[in-house]
């Protein structure tokens, strides 16, 4: 993994920490561990400002791609704000 660069929204919340836990987590297949209510507020509005947008143009392939991945995730029905990922 490479950092190239950190939000400022996280200057002052020691970065570097939260990545090493976050990927020392990934790496032992376990949860992460719990973070405080500002932290996950950010990685939450990160994730989501960084995600495909609703009506955003994608090829077929790409839109077969990311319904695997959702399909393979634990919480495929929502996003982290709890929005639908999936309507019938």
């Amino acid at each position: 993994y490479a950092v190239e660069s950190v939000p400022d929204l996280f200057r002052d919340r020691y970065p570097a920490q939260i990545i090493e836990e976050c990927l020392a987590d990934l790496a032992a297949d376990i949860p992460v561990r719990s973070i405080d209510s500002l932290t996950h507020k950010l990685l939450t509005y990160l994730a989501c400002r960084s995600a495909i947008q609703a009506g955003e143009t994608l090829e077929r392939e790409r839109m077969r791609e990311l319904i695997e991945q959702l399909q393979s995730t634990k919480n495929k029905y929502t996003c982290p704000h709890g929005r639908p990922t999936m309507i019938e």
